[in-house]
């Protein structure tokens, strides 16, 4: 199996992604965590990095701590909006670069697997993700 893991936010959002990407690694799956830049060290071998949503996590980092007002929220909505842009197109180039065949997102559980690749043996994402029969736990 090859699982991509795509997270966003802070330590507390990604830590149980990274254990999940280094779990499967150690278990045989190739496996790779997509996440901003700032988290690259949360894995480690055998799970590999792709840098995802850096642009986008630096703005709210930094955007967040002076905002001050409506004026300064619509300016960081426009920056976030590129920002968005971008962080999607890297998501994009990490699956194409790495053909996984179980794609995992932060907001959405599983969004792909083995069962929904098509003929041309690409995963198609299922467009409302199944829910999770039981809550999540940091303990894998």
């Amino acid at each position: 199996m090859k699982a991509l893991i795509l997270t966003f936010g802070t330590r507390g959002d990604i830590d149980p992604f990274a254990a999940l990407a280094q779990r499967l690694a150690e278990a045989g799956h190739d496996a790779v965590l997509a996440a901003p830049e700032a988290h690259r060290s949360v894995v480690s071998e055998p799970a590999g990095f792709s840098p995802m949503g850096t642009e986008m996590d630096e703005i709210v980092r930094a955007g967040m701590a002076g905002l001050k007002g409506p004026a300064q929220a619509l300016t960081l909505a426009r920056r976030m909006t590129g920002a968005m842009r971008a962080s999607l197109q890297e998501q994009w180039d990490a699956a194409q670069e790495f053909e996984p065949t179980l794609i995992v997102g932060r907001r959405s559980g599983v969004v792909g697997s083995t069962s929904s690749v098509s003929a041309r043996g690409r995963c198609r994402c299922a467009a409302r993700p199944p829910t999770p029969s039981r809550p999540a736990s940091s303990t894998w």
